[in-house]
């Protein structure tokens, strides 16, 4: 008998199927490796951009009307995601930390619902205006009132009989002696503040030019967004621990154990650079994975 006879194969529509799956699973897939993740991208103001990405990502697909055999799951995890998350894009805690990270700002309300945007911005305006309230050391409860003094005739100086000239002479004493402040609220400088912020350049960078090197944005950003809770670093510390604590290795001690589980735990420190200055003194670059693990 032919060797490939017995090789089970894949059908046509066993492969289409494999990678109508593979499209419409991939979104989902990368949200939540996303989500998961423990880097310093891993903040609350990711949660709501990421999920209306992935639920634009997966209606998109949808109507585009060429899914054959995955239209069910699209609709089950859309069904799951509107049940899972409705309540979370209603809390304000969740909407200001998406506002004030400088990936998303206010665009990400325009993919979720336009209609809410002015609502939206005029709270973060209202936070942004606290806040600068909060830095100024000489803030008052009571902005100052623009003031008017008009001039009394008997302080004006007539220094010639001509009628014109008179009047000439009190109207600039008038002019002279009426003050006029414009001042401007901590809510019009806010206004102002965030207008700049929705037009700027977004990007990944947390550095100051991210925040348009403004203090206000960088205090709001560190109250609005705490870490996810995720459970992937002690996940993997586990993973460590049963590598190490093999069949092998059972009558290992508390205390070697511990010291083992530690250097393992801290390889980026010592053992990335030992690796390092090894493929330098061989004359080799150094690898894309030390790198990535430097960079932990």
């Amino acid at each position: 008998m032919n060797r490939k006879s017995e090789l089970q194969t894949f059908t046509d529509p066993e492969v289409a199927f494999l990678a109508e799956y593979e499209e419409v699973m991939r979104p989902l897939a990368t949200k939540l490796d996303r989500l998961q993740g423990d880097d310093m991208y891993s903040v609350l103001g990711v949660l709501l951009p990421q999920i209306g990405l992935l639920k634009e990502q997966l209606k998109r697909l949808l109507r585009k009307g060429k899914l054959r055999y995955t239209k069910p799951i699209v609709d089950a995890v859309l069904e799951g995601l509107d049940t899972r998350f409705s309540p979370t894009f209603e809390l304000s805690a969740y909407q200001m930390a998406s506002c004030f990270h400088p990936t998303y700002k206010l665009s990400w309300v325009k993919m979720w619902d336009p209609a809410r945007l002015p609502a939206i911005r005029e709270e973060v305006v209202t936070m942004v205006a606290n806040e600068l309230r909060a830095q100024d050391p000489q803030a008052q409860t009571t902005l100052p009132v623009t003031a008017e003094r008009h001039a009394e005739e008997s302080q004006v100086v007539f220094d010639s009989d001509d009628e014109d000239t008179q009047m000439l002479q009190l109207m600039r004493a008038y002019q002279q002696e009426t003050t006029v402040q414009p001042t401007k609220t901590y809510t019009d400088v806010a206004r102002e503040l965030v207008k700049t912020w929705e037009s700027s350049e977004m990007g990944h960078k947390f550095d100051d030019s991210a925040f348009m090197g403004n203090s206000t944005f960088i205090k709001l950003f560190l109250q609005t967004n705490t870490g996810l809770v995720t459970s992937a670093a002690v996940e993997r510390f586990f993973s460590q621990g049963k590598d190490t604590l093999r069949a092998k290795r059972e009558n290992l001690t508390a205390a070697n154990f511990e010291a083992l589980m530690f250097l393992r735990g801290n390889g980026h420190l010592w053992a990335v650079p030992h690796c390092q200055k090894r493929r330098e003194k061989f004359g080799k670059k150094t690898h894309p994975v030390l790198e990535k693990l430097a960079r932990k």
